[in-house]
């Protein structure tokens, strides 16, 4: 079923699955109505309608009431989730009073999708864990969405085949702030402390990434159908799994700490055969979903980014080797292969150590000379193309972001002028032609040399170093940065 021009009413639109969700209903031109706790005002689309409603009230409920009496689905997706500590009162009031007074003040053709949680299931008596499995909640939030998903299916009992619930596993990815397994670890391996795991780590997880909750709830709304289905990545991973891989990752020299602990030792494995008959496929492996979810670890609350020009976001490589290729033979010797100097460049060869070590013969001052006085000539910069996805990543970050371009060039007129060429003079908040400009107490890196890194660490700033650009992986792992990504499209999240 098509969406398009269909009234939503999402609630929870502003959290962390909702900001996803959000996206993708604008992308498919639903009619978004998002209720919203906070008096804070966001911007997003003409289909897109944020209200101030505070859900738990029924006086303000009743003030909105106009757009659930117009809704063709209400997904409820607000709810108080602990960050810290589980808490009765709040649980109560959110949970379970703000879910009646919702589903009180619909219309009749109103489908509801609820999302819940796999917390009602408390400690499991089997794996996979299906629908069927007993549900005997451990903690407040989990008692409370079990309260909530009974009173609103006893409510909607008269029109039963227009409510469905969501039990989604334990969601990941960037924005996650609840003070759990895979958020500390992260925040622990960034600020090069080991990961602490409480028990032996041979616990089960399923993670489910915050991309496919969004991609699940959506094919619920395409293919609504009444039920209970778990929503999980049908992958278990290890505790201590999901810590090898977030210290793999960055590229750190860290083993977890193990500690013991009070819990039960459970493994939630889900059986989600049920959730395909939605038409819904996890897509995401865990180490691309944990890497991206550093990636905003690192520059989430960064005020300013910095990101050195050639090689993280223009390609340089082949300039480097035509202008190698013309010096050399301009004194009658033979140039390297490209894919030789390319290599020997990658690994962190210094210009002068690649003629001295392949040469034999003194003429690197000969060699140099040449070199630099063409290295920003026009028709060798006309060689510098655009990294892949750099232009999505300069958007993306400039969104909560002061993005600023770092370089070394010595023209600012043929730097500006190739900027513009690139259409990224309008994606940026400035420009810096030295490192040595860098100063403060706050920002971030984004760059493929020791430069950068170097940079970063006096500056006590946090860096993410590019492998694809102009220095290797097993280079750059020497100099520990925060984080190693492949390319600029691995800075989007």
């Amino acid at each position: 079923m098509s969406i398009r021009n269909k009234n939503i009413v999402v609630t929870g639109g502003t959290g962390h699955i909702g900001k996803s969700l959000i996206k993708h209903l604008d992308s498919l031109k639903a009619h978004v109505v998002v209720f919203h706790k906070n008096k804070k005002k966001f911007d997003f689309s003409s289909n897109t309608k944020f209200v101030q409603c505070d859900i738990s009230k029924k006086y303000s409920i009743e003030k909105n009431r106009k757009y659930l009496n117009n809704a063709d689905f209400l997904i409820h997706l607000a709810a108080f989730v602990p960050k810290y500590k589980d808490d009765l009162l709040k649980s109560v009031s959110s949970n379970i009073i703000g879910s009646v007074n919702l589903v009180n003040n619909i219309s009749g053709r109103t489908k509801v999708i609820y999302i819940s949680t796999i917390e009602v299931y408390g400690n499991v008596h089997y794996t996979p864990i299906d629908e069927k499995h007993p549900c005997s909640p451990v903690t407040y939030y989990g008692a409370s969405k079990l309260i909530a998903e009974q009173l609103l299916s006893s409510i909607l009992r008269k029109n039963k085949k227009n409510f469905m619930i969501l039990r989604l596993a334990s969601v990941y990815g960037p924005g996650e702030i609840i003070d759990r397994a895979i958020p500390n670890f992260i925040n622990s391996v960034i600020n090069n402390k080991s990961p602490i795991i409480y028990g032996d780590g041979s616990d089960k997880r399923d993670y489910l990434y915050i991309e496919d909750a969004a991609e699940a709830i959506l094919c619920a709304l395409k293919c609504f159908r009444y039920g209970t289905y778990n929503i999980a990545s049908g992958r278990p991973y290890t505790i201590k799994q999901i810590a090898d891989i977030i210290i793999k990752i960055s590229g750190k020299n860290l083993k977890p700490i193990f500690k013991k602990r009070k819990k039960q030792k459970n493994d939630f494995v889900f059986d989600i055969s049920n959730s395909r008959k939605l038409g819904f496929v996890p897509k995401t492996h865990i180490i691309y979903g944990l890497k991206k979810e550093m990636v905003w670890h690192i520059i989430g609350d960064a005020k300013k980014i910095y990101i050195d020009v050639d090689g993280t976001i223009i390609d340089v490589l082949e300039r480097l080797y035509r202008l190698h290729k013309g010096s050399i033979e301009s004194l009658g010797i033979k140039p390297l292969k490209k894919e030789v100097y390319i290599k020997l460049k990658r690994s962190g060869k210094s210009e002068k150590s690649i003629i001295e070590e392949k040469y034999k013969i003194d003429v690197f001052g000969y060699y140099n000379k040449i070199r630099m006085n063409n290295i920003e000539k026009e028709r060798y910069l006309n060689l510098d193309e655009l990294v892949p996805n750099s232009i999505d990543a300069l958007k993306k970050l400039k969104m909560n972001h002061k993005v600023f371009l770092v370089t070394n060039r010595k023209s600012k007129r043929l730097f500006f002028k190739q900027i513009e060429k690139f259409e990224l003079t309008r994606l940026v908040d400035g420009f810096l032609f030295s490192r040595k400009n860098l100063s403060g107490k706050e920002g971030v890196i984004i760059g493929d040399s020791e430069d950068d890194i170097l940079t970063a660490k006096k500056l006590k700033w946090k860096v993410i170093a590019v492998e694809s650009g102009l220095r290797d992986k097993d280079f750059l792992l020497n100099l520990k940065p925060d984080l190693i990504i492949k390319d600029a499209s691995e800075i989007l999240y």
